[in-house]
């Protein structure tokens, strides 16, 4: 009965650590709405949104990880703006979108919370009919289709990797390929971009270490839209096809992104209602899994496993048995996050949803020595979490623990402190006058956690040599150690340091 009684706690609580939450009714209301589409760093997530109004055709709206509205801004106030697309990560962040004759783009600016126009692309007065980007560290790299003015669409693509476009190619150009409906996903140094080729899926990668395009690869006929996404060091390529009747059914194609060999086709095929309705959207988290979100009168998540190379079985976000106007999945860590607007007949507010998961260790966990006055003290750093849901805690989303050594003997880990979300420093004020004189070592650890109390693992521990504070003598200094060190778990190095003592502790009168 005992055992019986600890396996159920433990998967109550790993079930409580992983879990849906509840759906969230937002504030936001977009009657117009066109189309959405949404990306999360630590600050929040964030939603871009087109609608039909005859101005402010483009609006930004940021939201916490509860689903409160934390910022609204009008990013276009002409009216006819389309194909908005949303990238960045915890420092960066941009919008790109066709408006008449252009390909607007515009920058967030965290310095002073504003909006700034980069040098937008012309389309020489030819129509589009998507944009799409993404970011790295090399910058936003950005695609879209443009009529040739005679027969065809072509797949553009163009890389700002400062205020101004560089670096353009149109992607389409071998053998009398067709453009149409471009997408971009990266890997770690390939930029892949995919498109429609006369109702045929076809790729083409850019190697972004030699900046060399490759050959165009076909991956699938009879397609309508596509979506690629990179993964796991995988190429999936998502697909629709139509077949007689109102059916349009999802596939996938996977290959290695170093090569050039697709599988087999494998239908993603929703049990209840066998056919998809929109466009599907993809993101990775960080445990490797590739997530899709695709519409077949609910909205369906399902998640690639690649250890395993399987998919999930099917999720109902949504519970309403009627389309979706527009949807949109990203991630951050391990959460993933949804927002969608109902179909025309039902409500017009934007809903939003997260599947919350344990956050991640803490990272870039750092000690030094901190001068206040006389006194030196050890000073912590660490990098803040990815996971809006920690960055919005406070009091308690990071727990920081202590063990002491004295004399190569291990005191037990205890918590000192805590610290909000946004908060990456603590200093201990108490690693002064611990012990009389003698060399100690402090060593820290510490992991987070987010607003519904899912825990971290730990942090790597780093360590610190300290002595207790000794006043400074006339031409003299005080008594700290100047060895600092750094560890993973216990394997820690030792280098001691004698200072010179005063007054002696053993004879106070010298």
């Amino acid at each position: 009965m005992k055992k019986i009684i600890i396996i159920f706690v433990l998967i109550s609580g790993y079930l409580f650590a992983q879990s849906w939450n509840n759906i969230v009714i937002t504030t936001i209301n977009e009657p117009n709405l066109v189309q959405l589409e949404n990306f999360t760093n630590r600050d929040g997530i964030h939603i871009v949104v087109q609608n039909s109004n005859a101005t402010n055709s483009i609006k930004y709206y940021r939201l916490n990880s509860l689903g409160s509205v934390q910022t609204t801004t009008t990013i276009e106030s002409q009216g006819g703006a389309e194909f908005p697309s949303i990238a960045g990560d915890n420092d960066h962040l941009y919008i790109s979108y066709r408006l008449g004759n252009n390909i607007i783009t515009k920058k967030y600016i965290y310095a002073n919370s504003s909006w700034e126009s980069q040098t937008p692309i012309s389309l020489n007065n030819h129509d589009c009919d998507r944009v799409d980007n993404a970011y790295d560290w090399r910058g936003l790299h950005i695609v879209y289709s443009q009529f040739d003015g005679s027969c065809c669409y072509e797949t553009h693509y163009w890389l700002y990797a400062s205020s101004s476009p560089t670096k353009h190619k149109i992607v389409s150009d071998q053998s009398d390929y067709y453009g149409s409906y471009p997408t971009i996903s990266l890997s770690s140094n390939k930029a892949h971009v995919g498109f429609n080729s006369l109702g045929d899926a076809k790729t083409r990668d850019k190697n972004l270490t030699t900046d060399a395009w490759e050959n165009t690869q076909s991956v699938a006929s009879g397609s309508g839209f596509e979506k690629l996404h990179s993964g796991c060091d995988k190429l999936f390529d998502f697909y629709h096809v139509a077949i007689p009747g109102i059916i349009i059914n999802l596939y996938v194609k996977e290959r290695n992104v170093y090569s050039t060999s697709w599988s087999s086709p494998q239908l993603l095929e929703y049990s209840v209602n066998p056919y998809i309705e929109s466009l599907i959207s993809v993101t990775r988290t960080n445990d490797g899994k590739t997530h899709i979100l695709y519409d077949a009168e609910q909205l369906i998540h399902r998640s690639y496993n690649c250890p395993t190379s399987s998919w999930s079985g099917e999720y109902e976000v949504t519970s309403y048995g009627s389309l979706t106007q527009s949807s949109s999945l990203s991630s951050a860590s391990n959460d993933l996050y949804v927002v969608y607007r109902e179909h025309p007949g039902g409500s017009t507010y934007i809903k939003y949803r997260q599947y919350d998961t344990a956050p991640l260790a803490p990272q870039g966990l750092a000690v030094q020595p901190y001068q206040q006055g006389n006194n030196r003290y050890a000073r912590l750093t660490w990098q803040l979490n990815n996971e809006p849901d920690v960055f919005i805690k406070q009091n308690n989303a990071y727990e920081i623990e202590r063990r002491i050594n004295f004399l190569g003997n291990w005191g037990t880990w205890q918590v000192i402190a805590t610290r909000s979300g946004n908060v990456s420093e603590f200093i201990d004020y108490e690693t002064v006058g611990v012990g009389d004189a003698e060399v100690y070592i402090a060593e820290y650890r510490m992991r987070a956690r987010d607003y519904n109390n899912n825990i971290s693992g730990y942090s790597s521990s780093v360590s610190i040599e300290f002595q207790r504070f000794v006043p400074t003598a006339p031409g003299g200094s005080g008594g700290w150690a100047n060895k600092s060190t750094e560890s993973s778990g216990n394997n820690i190095s030792y280098d001691y340091n004698l200072a010179q003592n005063y007054p002696n502790p053993f004879n106070p009168t010298t």
